[in-house]
C-alpha cells in the first residue's frame, strides 16, 4: 500500500521538470523577424500622436490614423499605417504584454516602417513602476532637439533608420538576466533635420511596433498586472524552477521512504 501511495507523489514531482521554456507553439514570423510569443507581441493602444510637433504635418488621409500602428504589422497600399509628419510624435502602450530585455546581445524592439524612402526616427521606452526604480531617471535624457521630452518618462534608447529595424534594449542599460527590465510603452519622434520635409504622406509611416522580447500579462485568458509575482505564470523560465523541481523529487522520495517504513513497522 505504502508503494503505490508513493509513486503519484514520484510522478507529480517529475511533471515540474516539464521546462517552462520549451519551444512556444505562438511564434511567429513578420517582416522575416521571429516574435516568439506571436500577435501578443504588438501595442494594443495609442496614448499621444501629435503629427504637428515639427511644423509639417502629412495631409493624406489614409496615414493620419495612430490606430493604424497598432497590431501586427498589416500594411495594404493604402492602408494600415500612420504617417509621424516632419518631427512628429507617436506614443504606443502594450497592454496585454509587456516589452524586456533578453540579457544578452539580441534584439528587443522592432518598428516597421513602410515606404520608399528612408526616414529616421528617435526611440523611446517607458520603464514600468519597478524598473524605474530599479533603474534610475538617469536614462530619461529627452531626444535631441525635442526639450518636452526631458523627464517625460521615457528612456531614449537610439534611432531606428532604414524601412525596418530593430534595437537591443540591453545596449543601453547596466547589464541584467532577461526579463529584469520591462517597459510598458514605446515614443516614436521623426527625426525632423533629415530626410523628407513636407509632402502628403511626410515623416516614418509605421505600421506596426513590436517586442521582440516580451513577457505576456494573459495567463489563462486572465490579466496580470505588470510587476507583480503572478509574472511567474506568465512564463519566466528561471534557475528556481529547476532548483525548487529537484527539491520537490528528493522531498517526495524522502517522504516516501519514510512513509513505506512506517508501513513496515
Amino acid at each position: 500500500m505504502g508503494a503505490i501511495k508513493f509513486v503519484p507523489l514520484i510522478l507529480f514531482s517529475a511533471l515540474l521538470l516539464v521546462p517552462i521554456g520549451a519551444p512556444n507553439a505562438l511564434a511567429i514570423l513578420f517582416g522575416g523577424i521571429e516574435f516568439p510569443d506571436g500577435a501578443i507581441s504588438f501595442a494594443d493602444a495609442v496614448l499621444n500622436y501629435d503629427n504637428t510637433l515639427g511644423g509639417s504635418p502629412p495631409t493624406d488621409i489614409n496615414f493620419l490614423d495612430p490606430a493604424q500602428s497598432l497590431g501586427i504589422p498589416d500594411y495594404v497600399d493604402p492602408i494600415g499605417s500612420v504617417s509621424l509628419g516632419r518631427g512628429g510624435l507617436l506614443e504606443v502602450e502594450f497592454i496585454d504584454n509587456v516589452l524586456t530585455n533578453d540579457g544578452g546581445p539580441g534584439l528587443d524592439i522592432h518598428i516597421f516602417e513602410i515606404g520608399p524612402d528612408i526616414e529616421d526616427t528617435f526611440v523611446s521606452i517607458r520603464p514600468t513602476a519597478a524598473t524605474a526604480l530599479l533603474l534610475g531617471a538617469g536614462f530619461d535624457t529627452g531626444v535631441p532637439g525635442v526639450p518636452a521630452t526631458i523627464g517625460d518618462g521615457f528612456y531614449e534608447i537610439g534611432m531606428v533608420m532604414g524601412a525596418t529595424d530593430s534595437i537591443d534594449i540591453d545596449s543601453f542599460f547596466p547589464a541584467a538576466a532577461a526579463g529584469t527590465y520591462r517597459f510598458d510603452a514605446v515614443q516614436l519622434i521623426d527625426d525632423k533635420d533629415l530626410d523628407q520635409q513636407s509632402g502628403p504622406t511626410v515623416g516614418a509611416d509605421i505600421d506596426a511596433i513590436g517586442a521582440i522580447s516580451t513577457i505576456s500579462m494573459l495567463v489563462g485568458g486572465t490579466f496580470i498586472p505588470i510587476d507583480t509575482t503572478a509574472l511567474l505564470l506568465a512564463g519566466i523560465q528561471t534557475n528556481a524552477v529547476w532548483i525548487i523541481s529537484a527539491l520537490a523529487i528528493i522531498g517526495s522520495l524522502a517522504f516516501g521512504a519514510v512513509y513505506i517504513t512506517a508501513k513496515r513497522n
